[in-house]
């Protein structure tokens, strides 16, 4: 039987800060996906996750609907 592993305190920290982050971003956009206007449901980060120095950067963030989202991980220069 597999044991659930237990978040570290930095972990539970990168989490709650992603939520914040993810919250600030769709108040700023008014909900709004930023290439379609459509209602968007998902945070996009124009830089990966892992650079830490930005990823809760309102600059790194925006907005988008699933379409849009899942378009700009295929044709990422757009």
């Amino acid at each position: 039987m597999k044991t659930r592993k237990t978040k570290t305190p930095r972990q539970k920290l990168i989490l709650e800060a992603d939520k914040l982050a993810s919250g600030v971003v769709k108040a700023r956009d008014q909900n709004r996906c930023r290439r379609c206007k459509n209602v968007g449901t998902q945070a996009h980060h124009l830089f990966s996750r892992r650079h830490f120095a930005l990823r809760w950067s309102p600059t790194n963030l925006m907005w988008l609907c699933y379409g849009c989202h899942s378009f700009l991980h295929r044709e990422p220069e757009l």
